[in-house]
Formats: C-alpha cells, sequence, structure tokens
C-alpha cells in the first residue's frame, strides 16, 4: 500500500504539471492534447507498476551479513533418531520462516489492509460496470433496424468520402437519445428514431461525420482500454482528470474533423444546439462515443464560429 499511494502521489504531480503545460500551450489542436493525454495516461500506470514492482522485489541480505551469520552459527548437536534436530542460534530468517503462518496480527497495518479491501471492491464494482456497459452497447446495436434508404445511401459516400476504412453500418434505435458510434467488433453509427425525419441533410450529414470521425480515430476500443484503466485504478485522483481530459479532446477532435470537412463551424453550431433542444441532456450510453454532451460541444461550437 506504501508503494501504490507513493505512485499516486507521482502521478497526480506529473498529471498537474501536463495540465499546466497544456494550459499555456494554446497552440496544440484537440488531437495532439488527446495524444499528449495518452502519453500521460501510460505514464501514470508505468509510475504505479514501478513502485508496486519495486515493493515485491525480495531484498535480499547483504553477502557479507549471510557469511558471518553462517559462520558465527555452531554446529547444531546430533540427535538420536526420529527426533528433529533444533539450531542453537536462529536468524532472523530462520525466524521469520517458522512464523510465517501464524494468525494475523491486527496492529496499525489495518489501515492499509482496509483501504486495500474498498479498493479491490470498488474496482470489482467498476469492472463489472464496464461489463455491463459492453452488454448494453452489443444489445442497443443488434436491436438497432435499418434506417431509412435515401440517410443509408447518403451515410455510405460519407464513409468514403471520409476516408474510413473500417466496416461500418448504420441503424436507428428506439433506446437513444443521442447519436452514437457503437464500435468494438461490428462498428455501427446509431441515430435515435426520435430524430430521423426531423434532422436537415445538412444536419445529417454533420452528425454522421462526427460519429465516424470516432469510428474513424479507433476511439470505442481507446474508449473502452481507457474506461478498464479507470476500474482497476478507481481511487487515484490523477486518473479521474486524465480521464475527464481525453473524453472531452476526444469530443473536440471529432468537432475539428467535422469542421475540417464540411468548413461551416455556424451552422454545425446551430445544429449542436438543436440537438440539445430535441434530446435535451444526455449522457452516452454504456461505452459508446458520440454526440453526449452536446451542451460542451454547442459552446466550443459556438466560439469556434465567432
Amino acid at each position: 500500500m506504501t508503494a501504490v499511494l507513493n505512485g499516486i502521489w507521482q502521478s497526480l504531480v506529473v498529471t498537474l504539471v501536463v495540465a499546466m503545460a497544456l494550459r499555456f500551450a494554446k497552440g496544440l489542436n484537440a488531437s495532439t492534447r488527446y495524444a499528449i493525454w495518452w502519453i500521460t495516461l501510460g505514464t501514470t500506470v508505468a509510475l504505479l507498476a514501478v513502485n508496486a514492482g519495486i515493493s515485491i522485489i525480495p531484498r535480499s541480505a547483504p553477502a557479507e551479513r549471510v557469511m558471518l551469520e553462517t559462520q558465527s552459527q555452531p554446529e547444531p548437536l546430533a540427535a538420536p533418531a526420529g527426533i528433529e534436530a533444533i539450531p542453537l542460534a536462529m536468524t532472523p530468517t530462520t525466524m521469520a520462516q517458522r512464523t510465517r503462518f501464524e494468525p494475523v496480527q491486527i496492529r496499525w497495518n489495518w489501515i492499509p489492509f482496509t483501504i486495500g479491501v474498498l479498493w479491490i471492491g470498488a474496482a470489482v464494482v467498476m469492472l463489472a460496470r464496464v461489463g455491463l456497459g459492453v452488454l448494453l452497447l452489443v444489445r442497443i446495436s443488434r436491436e438497432a433496424t435499418e434506417g431509412p434508404d435515401a440517410d443509408l445511401g447518403r451515410m455510405r459516400v460519407l464513409i468514403r468520402e471520409c476516408g474510413v476504412r473500417r466496416s461500418v453500418g448504420f441503424g436507428v434505435s428506439k433506446d437513444l437519445r443521442t447519436p452514437v458510434a457503437a464500435g468494438l467488433y461490428r462498428a455501427k453509427v446509431l441515430i435515435p428514431s426520435a430524430l430521423i425525419g426531423r434532422l436537415s441533410e445538412q444536419e445529417f450529414d454533420q452528425v454522421a461525420i462526427h460519429e465516424l470521425a470516432h469510428l474513424k480515430r479507433w476511439d470505442d476500443w481507446a474508449n473502452l482500454i481507457q474506461r478498464f484503466i479507470g476500474a482497476l485504478l478507481v481511487f487515484c485522483p490523477a486518473i479521474w482528470i486524465i480521464n475527464k481530459k481525453l473524453d472531452l479532446e476526444r469530443e473536440i477532435a471529432c468537432d475539428d474533423f467535422v469542421l475540417e470537412q464540411t468548413g461551416r463551424a455556424r451552422d454545425y453550431a446551430a445544429c449542436l444546439t438543436r440537438l440539445v433542444e430535441m434530446s435535451g441532456w444526455a449522457r452516452r450510453a454504456g461505452l459508446a462515443t458520440g454526440l453526449a454532451q452536446v451542451g460542451d460541444a454547442a459552446k466550443i461550437a459556438h466560439r469556434e464560429a465567432r
């Protein structure tokens, strides 16, 4: 537990330094900041692993001390047959071996023990949530129906224009309130059934391009790895900060991709605002990536449109 706590404060310092550096580096785009935060996440995991590994490696006694203990230990007396010889002098190593299986002695050690138990329990719960999120995402994707032929044809055109090299499907779901990119093995762009027929052709293109940007960037798998690490290191403050930054930069990077493809910042801002009005404040379902934080995205697009 001491090693874990050391890794936590070290990773927190690194995360805060990166956050301050990026705050002053205003010329970097969202994709670059996203990559930097992923490097920071890897550094955080490495710091925790290194500190834990150092604590696991046994500390061997110096060769000179072992030699002196061996030379100073007298020869054991010969014992009758059937009786185990007991050494006259017991080294600390021998004593530790003989007391290894004694009942647990609860002293001040109950504090790190309790923290460890709570950590493991919370990690199990969070991992279960990630697993349920995957199952929910798979169920929604399978139950999605095919969209209108016009929208399906337009989606195929956008897939080629956006340069998405993955096999991507298109579906309509009654279980969603905002468009999402349901990735992993069978990638799909899912549109809520409530939005079908209410989006103009331009708005449909902007929404679809945003979701295709997620799939082109493989954000679905990156998001899964990110959630898995967050579940294992649930009590690490640095992970909370990094995951929040990754979520934000991921959405901004996809918004930038939409603006690169369309070149209409004001229209895109209006589209996101209209999505907020039609769907309300909604969060993504499970591990899906997409226009979940449409309120923040609308603010960003409005700011870039000025």
